[in-house]
């Protein structure tokens, strides 16, 4: 149930069916809240048919999504991930880790245009052993798609880092992450 009053006078919390809860300490861990109804012609019930996939909704879409997948594998499908440069870096790993067990095979890397860092996303490709096929700046696809090019990855990643204050030795990056992300050269 959901809480939809604190007091912290009385060290209470209201539910939404006005149950009080009283309480000696307090965490509270905000969470993240999908309004899948934004996405024109999404239907959280259609997760796992027709290779619609997403662990985020509930157990259940995260079971049928491991079903689907599995299934699409066993047919010779080539599954490919789908990471945002704007995740938290936590979260990027837990997506590929998750994804590559499920049969991914690629990388496709989005939003870079709003990215303030891309070392979130290039440690959970890396870790991962996941391929970067595929980038975009925009949100056309396949318009916005094109391939990735381990230079442009490298020379982006410094002017993040540079413009977001954080050191970067572009010799290093490009021997460190040039040759591991398989991306074009």
């Amino acid at each position: 149930e959901m809480v939809s009053e604190l007091d912290p006078a009385s060290n209470t919390v209201v539910t939404a069916s006005g149950q009080r809860v009283k309480y000696d300490y307090l965490v509270v861990a905000m969470g993240t809240h999908q309004d899948w109804s934004l996405i024109e012609g999404m239907d959280v019930n259609a997760i796992g048919q027709k290779g619609l996939t997403s662990v985020y909704p509930s157990p259940e879409a995260a079971q049928a999504t491991w079903a689907s997948m599995d299934a699409f594998r066993q047919k010779g499908g080539n599954a490919v991930l789908t990471l945002p440069a704007t995740s938290q870096a936590a979260t990027l790993r837990q997506a590929a880790a998750r994804y590559v067990r499920l049969g991914a095979t690629a990388c496709i890397a989005t939003r870079l245009d709003e990215a303030t860092s891309l070392g979130g996303l290039l440690s959970a490709v890396i870790a991962a052993g996941l391929p970067l096929a595929y980038v975009t700046e925009g949100t056309r696809l396949p318009d916005d798609l094109r391939p990735a090019r381990a230079a442009e990855m490298v020379t982006l990643a410094i002017m993040l880092a540079e413009r977001h204050g954080a050191a970067a030795d572009e010799e290093l990056l490009a021997r460190r992450i040039g040759g591991r992300m398989h991306a074009s050269a």
